[in-house]
């Protein structure tokens, strides 16, 4: 229903960023609405998977992947990885999977990948 809306609002269509992706969906970072922001901005972080803190330090690509998982969510609006106690792992990125890999090792270790390990995002992202 929000394409449609959007669709007409705008008359001309989506607003779209430099990659011809539809802000609605893109324009934020996962990171951003994350459920366990709260978490992240207190430095509070997982240690292994399934602890109820941040992931950032088990690989979680939120800060720069655009996505709006964290309130659309996934199966019926049911859960996404998050929820479900497992990091982001970047899939909406342009250079998914070769940046976000190896998945499950913290983002500033893993390989560059196509863009250099910068944000995708419309928004430029969340300071990390």
């Amino acid at each position: 229903m929000k394409v449609i809306v959007q669709w007409f609002q705008y008359e001309k269509g989506f607003l779209l960023y430099k990659s011809g992706r539809a802000d609605l969906f893109y324009g934020f970072t996962v990171h951003r609405h994350c459920q366990r922001r709260s978490y992240f901005d207190n430095n509070d972080f997982a240690k292994k998977l399934g602890d109820i803190e941040c992931m950032f330090s088990l690989g979680c690509m939120g800060p720069r992947t655009g996505a709006d998982c964290p309130y659309r969510q996934w199966i019926n609006h049911v859960s996404w990885p998050v929820k479900s106690n497992t990091p982001c792992i970047g899939c909406t990125n342009e250079d998914f999977p070769d940046g976000s890999s190896p998945f499950f090792t913290p983002m500033p270790e893993k390989s560059k990948g196509q863009d250099g390990g910068k944000n995708t995002s419309s928004q430029g992202g969340d300071k990390v």
